[in-house]
């Protein structure tokens, strides 16, 4: 959701949302959630698709995230919640989220149902998203090994929230992925994006000038092709012609000595 809010609409960012799918499908445990990020993710990438409640709700995603994905992506990027807004959102949905846990006794207007856990967790997980912002933007200020450790001890327990059935440690490459998005959150933005944006435009650039480099020498090989056929044709042409021809003079052969013969010589 975070991701989704960073692109702006910005659709050549895609890969980034596309990584933090493919890392959270590789932590979920069943074959259908895996099956289902597998979905979205395609539908992300390869179709432009943009994220619907009931797609949302079919992956058991609280409902407090589906209405922040769904504010996130928004078709019109002017219209998504800055960061700011972001967290306030979250702020007050954790809010209620403690409330509804400790309205619990009978006859209480709100009571806890099923999945209220997850809810919590995940508005828990956000206000710990915040910490780490908050923490990572320090680091960046001050520096040094034990801003870095206390971030990756901090990212460490926001994944260990999110998945307590993980088997084995997070990877390294896991921690860095997640240390770039702290980044990126902290400044409100996801790295050198006018410098991604110039080189994914240079390499489609590249791409076209080679896809019609391709397509002109198809086009050139399917002329030779059609210029040989063309000339097969007249060749055969030709030879037909020139046995019609010499049919034609035979007949005409035939027929003139068939005339010589049935003459009567007139006699003196």
């Amino acid at each position: 959701t975070v991701l989704a809010w960073g692109l702006k609409g910005k659709e050549s960012l895609l890969p980034y949302l596309f990584r933090i799918l493919m890392i959270e499908r590789n932590l979920l445990s069943t074959t259908n959630a895996k099956q289902s990020i597998g979905r979205v993710s395609h539908s992300l990438i390869s179709k432009g698709w943009r994220p619907k409640r009931e797609m949302l709700e079919e992956l058991d995603i609280p409902r407090v995230m589906v209405d922040l994905v769904l504010q996130c992506w928004k078709e019109d990027p002017h219209k998504r919640p800055t960061f700011a807004e972001v967290l306030e959102y979250l702020e007050k949905e954790a809010t209620k989220e403690i409330l509804m846990s400790t309205q619990t006794l009978p006859g209480s207007p709100v009571t806890s149902k099923p999945g209220t856990y997850g809810r919590r967790s995940s508005t828990s997980g956000a206000l710990r998203m915040r910490i780490l912002v908050q923490k990572n933007t320090e680091a960046k200020e001050h520096g040094g090994e034990k801003a870095k450790k206390r971030i990756d001890e901090g990212i460490k327990d926001l994944v260990d929230l999110f998945d307590k059935d993980r088997d084995g440690p997070i990877g390294e490459d896991e921690l860095e992925f997640a240390r770039g998005l702290l980044q990126g959150l902290a400044k409100g933005s996801l790295g050198n994006e006018e410098e991604y944006l110039e080189k994914l435009k240079g390499e489609e650039l590249r791409k076209r000038i080679e896809e019609d480099e391709k397509a002109e020498k198809e086009m050139e090989e399917a002329s030779k092709q059609l210029k040989e056929r063309i000339s097969k044709r007249k060749e055969k042409r030709e030879k037909l012609k020139s046995a019609l021809e010499e049919e034609e003079g035979e007949d005409a052969n035939i027929q003139g000595k068939g005339e010589g013969k049935g003459k009567v010589t007139p006699v003196m």
